[in-house]
């Protein structure tokens, strides 16, 4: 294990993110928490169904590399939202995580949840609070 990777530290920088199927896609930022780097880094992303499921709510990503090092400290990442037309809960989730093979690398926040906000209506209605309606 190299000493300049003594207390690095990566992980996501928010553990919820919540956006509208509207919005077609969502942005999760992965970053360098603590720690220098002095050589480039690389964890994967994956994720996994929660009450949303893919391929219906969102697109999975599986393995996906992402790498860090001393210029590029922190990343997106854009995850594809399914915007259908089926009345559901008025949110559903889905999971995104963080992996690495090397061990030089804590993950401090290796996880974080979407929330994907419904935007259909029912009878007039819409399914919660984070919709209105104009009349």
């Amino acid at each position: 294990m190299s000493s300049f990777y003594t207390g690095v530290s990566v992980g996501f920088t928010r553990t919820e993110t919540f956006t509208n199927e509207v919005a077609l896609r969502v942005r999760l930022q992965v970053t360098l928490l603590s720690g220098i780097l002095e050589r480039s880094i690389e964890v994967f992303f994956d994720t996994n169904n929660g009450t949303a499921t893919s391929p219906a709510d969102f697109t999975s990503v599986t393995a996906a590399p992402v790498q860090l090092d001393s210029t590029a400290t922190s990343r997106f990442l854009f995850i594809p939202i399914n915007n259908d037309d089926i009345l559901e809960v008025a949110q559903e989730y889905f999971h995104g995580n963080l992996s690495t093979s090397d061990g030089a690398v804590r993950l401090t926040v290796p996880g974080t949840t979407v929330f994907i906000v419904e935007n259909e209506v029912e009878d007039g209605k819409f399914t919660n609070q984070y919709n209105f309606k104009l009349v």
